[in-house]
């Protein structure tokens, strides 16, 4: 939800801001201050990356565990 949220607000920026500089606000950052002038603190899209990658791993390591089989050996 806050990547949709991200991205909406990124994408409303660029009228005003311009497509690369928009895009490096929001897009290319870890933090977002401010945005559309508004009195809060967002997560850029490197920190989204991060926690989305952090998530991916935790996720595969809890439903799948290391073994000596090949695969498709039974």
């Amino acid at each position: 939800m806050v990547a949709v949220v991200l991205v909406f607000v990124g994408t409303l920026a660029q009228v005003d801001e311009g497509l690369y500089q928009a895009q490096a606000r929001y897009f290319k950052s870890w933090l977002v201050v401010r945005p559309l002038n508004l009195p809060i603190i967002f997560p850029g899209g490197y920190l989204l990356g991060v926690i989305l990658m952090v998530n991916l791993l935790a996720a595969h390591a809890a439903r799948f565990q290391l073994t000596r089989r090949r695969p498709g050996c039974f």
